[in-house]
């Protein structure tokens, strides 16, 4: 069995979420601040507005510790999006169908990032960014897409042991 092992990990470093994001946030903190300048303001509307700005922070630390790891080994191909331990999969060399390096349109075909399923039969995504992505189609005509930023090296880790595993057959 071939040796090869190909890890890879990645974040959302888009500038434009964290723009919006952050832009988000401080239009509330101002809102808050300026609440906290007026005289008649009330202890219920500060405490609204906090109230708000809470899930944003929420959001904002999930896209700051957000993270989605690959790895390819002797056992077959595994795919975590952390902090979300539920996302975790787990594929064996002897289910998987064939793997093909693919150009995709997050947006259009899965709806965006993360860990999506697609309506239009295109199967299951785990991405954070870019539009390139390793195709596996599994013996039982099920798709998952993995979104990577090195296509070529994770496909030529994935069919070193593909191949591997059709000749020990």
């Amino acid at each position: 069995m071939a040796k090869e092992v190909f890890e890879e990990k990645q974040a959302f470093t888009q500038w434009w979420i964290w723009l919006i994001l952050l832009a988000v946030l401080a239009y509330e903190i101002k809102l808050t601040f300026d609440l906290y300048q007026l005289d008649d303001y009330s202890g219920r509307t500060v405490m609204a507005y906090l109230l708000i700005m809470l899930p944003i922070l929420l959001v904002l630390l999930l896209f700051a510790f957000s993270k989605l790891y690959t790895r390819v080994d002797e056992h077959g191909i595994e795919v975590v999006f952390k902090p979300f331990g539920f996302t975790k999969r787990k594929f064996n060399w002897d289910q998987i169908e064939k793997a093909e390096s693919v150009k995709y349109n997050p947006i259009k075909e899965f709806g965006g990032w993360g860990y999506r399923i697609s309506w239009k039969g295109k199967g299951t995504a785990m991405n954070v960014k870019g539009n390139r992505g390793i195709q596996l189609i599994m013996k039982n005509n099920k798709k998952f897409l993995i979104g990577t930023q090195r296509p070529e090296e994770a496909l030529g880790a994935i069919n070193a042991y593909i191949n591997a595993s059709v000749t020990n057959t």
